[in-house]
């Protein structure tokens, strides 16, 4: 199972208005990459929730992102998340 620590998600271009989305955290449990390796993915496909956990869905690969793992302070794009200020409150 691949996850990301002190994750958050962000614009790829951020001059783009339309750029599209990706992910920046600490991975592990990647088949290619070691661990503790910061990374961004690629282009994210969708995010879900289950309970407290953001799916985040690229073109290969899905990422586990606990809430509680979350970089708030670095996240420029909230929409892809429900709920997303009550995870950041707490």
């Amino acid at each position: 199972m691949t996850r990301l620590y002190n994750w958050y998600i962000e614009k790829i271009n951020e001059e783009d208005l339309d750029s599209k989305l990706w992910a920046r955290g600490v991975v592990s449990g990647h088949v290619r990459l070691p661990d503790g390796m910061f990374i961004h993915t690629s282009t994210i496909a969708s995010v879900t929730m289950e309970g407290e956990t953001a799916i985040i869905q690229t073109q290969n690969t899905r990422f586990e992102c606990k809430m509680e793992n979350a970089d708030y302070t670095k996240f420029t794009e909230m929409q892809m998340i429900d709920n997303f200020a009550d995870y950041k409150a707490k």
